[in-house]
């Protein structure tokens, strides 16, 4: 994935599937800091806004998403 997110930097979808990786392992900083690069690159791609706010609640699950 991160092969993939390097040749094509423009592929959205791979940066969002390393963050859903670094997110469902626990790694919540990098997943957050991933996503925020996927936004960058699309942000249209509403999948990343649904991961970011996953991950969020998972950091802090009283917080207001």
């Amino acid at each position: 994935m991160e092969q993939v997110a390097t040749t094509q930097p423009g592929s959205v979808d791979a940066v969002y599937f390393m963050a859903e990786a670094r997110r469902l392992s626990g790694k919540y900083e990098a997943a957050l800091d991933l996503y925020q690069g996927a936004i960058d690159v699309n942000d249209k791609f509403a999948p990343i806004f649904l991961g970011r706010a996953r991950t969020v609640m998972a950091m802090n699950p009283k917080k207001d998403v």
